[in-house]
């Protein structure tokens, strides 16, 4: 039998549901959308950064993978209102705030760093390629999220975006190959994987 989407007239309303649903969705405009399987890769990428952050940075309950959902603001037609990002580090505070749902609401601090695996996409026109390039990195700024990562497998590629003013991020820096990552974040100071273990984790 198939479970019937519930639809909910404001964004207020579907964060304060506690009506369980079939799968992982984000919200917009009194619509859920499905978000789909994460592929294989994009999945290992995730969960061994997860790993390495959670074992040498912070906290493992502060580092959640493809669970903690992001209320963030809709500005372009096809923006969603809530996000689940491939993986972000939560502050300490956010622990106690998230016990009934694992949200972070507008009303919250921003998480610490958001992190979004690129699906594969044929032109930078692509829905995938959009979405993690432009659409997400403008609400994650906007929100005031220290740093945002695009793990791009296809491009072979690693971007840290960080310091976040009116909407955009005003530090970019690529990496790529043997190139050691560096984030702005003083908890990740001594951050030590390259773009290529990031990329191509070695199991």
């Amino acid at each position: 039998m198939t479970q019937s989407i519930p639809r909910y007239p404001t964004v207020e309303d579907y964060l304060d549901s506690d009506e369980p649903l079939d799968g992982r969705y984000e919200y917009a405009d009194g619509e859920l959308f499905p978000v789909m399987p994460e592929s294989g890769l994009n999945d290992l990428i995730a969960n061994l950064l997860m790993v390495h952050l959670a074992t040498k940075f912070f906290s493992f309950p502060l580092v959640r993978v493809h669970s903690c959902e992001l209320e963030v603001e809709k500005f372009h037609q096809d923006d969603k209102q809530t996000r689940l990002p491939d993986l972000i580090v939560l502050r300490p505070e956010h622990i106690s705030l998230t016990q009934r749902r694992l949200t972070i609401r507008k009303t919250m601090p921003s998480p610490l760093l958001v992190a979004e695996v690129v699906s594969p996409y044929p032109t930078t026109q692509h829905k995938n390629y959009q979405e993690d390039y432009i659409r997400r990195p403008y609400q994650y700024a906007h929100r005031g999220i220290p740093e945002y990562w695009i793990i791009d497998p296809q491009a072979n590629l690693v971007i840290v975006r960080a310091k976040p003013f009116q909407g955009a991020y005003r530090h970019s820096s690529e990496f790529r190959q043997s190139d050691v990552v560096r984030s702005q974040l003083p908890e990740l100071n001594n951050f030590s994987l390259t773009a290529q273990e990031i990329l191509e984790p070695d199991v």
